[in-house]
């Protein structure tokens, strides 16, 4: 009897002991830009496809927050992306937002602009996005994260355009 009482508490501890032990799944991704026309020269097709291609961008960091929204959330994991835009992190079964340095603190505006040029509400917003969402369980995808160039005058939130380049006849 005593030795069935044992046994069981024993199954038990193993039980509750699994339990306790949280997998992780190996996630990996890559970062990449792609570019877009502002202008001047009309480009052949060729040069088109080029800028639309996208590229690796190597040596972004990157920062992982549970959840699903960048509003408050601490940091679990820094990341930063290899010579060729790639990464890999292991990360528990569950829901996560990726951002980088623009999510994190006081936005950076770009050299020339000032707040006035910007929309802040709108800036706000934009930083309480994520670059990506990602559900991690045992079958998770590769994460592809692609950032896309503005031209000077279409950046978002902007509202104080910028005048176009002037035109060459």
């Amino acid at each position: 009897m005593k030795a069935n009482i044992i046994t069981g508490l024993l199954l038990m501890l193993m039980h509750w002991q699994c339990k306790a032990i949280k997998t992780t799944v190996l996630v990996k991704g890559q970062v990449t830009q792609t570019g877009v026309y502002c202008g001047g020269a009309r480009p052949t097709q060729a040069m088109l496809d080029e800028i639309g291609r996208p590229k690796p961008l190597p040596f972004i960091k990157l920062f992982i927050l549970n959840g699903s929204s960048n509003t408050g959330q601490a940091i679990i994991k820094t990341i930063e992306t290899d010579a060729h835009g790639n990464f890999y992190v292991q990360l528990q079964p569950g829901s996560y937002c990726f951002v980088d340095s623009t999510h994190i603190g006081a936005y950076q505006f770009p050299a020339g602009d000032s707040a006035a040029d910007y929309n802040l509400e709108c800036i706000k917003q934009l930083q309480q996005q994520c670059l990506y969402n990602l559900t991690v369980d045992k079958n998770s995808d590769e994460v592809l994260i692609n950032y896309n160039t503005y031209c000077p005058w279409n950046m978002p939130c902007l509202q104080n355009r910028k005048p176009l380049p002037p035109v060459r006849n």
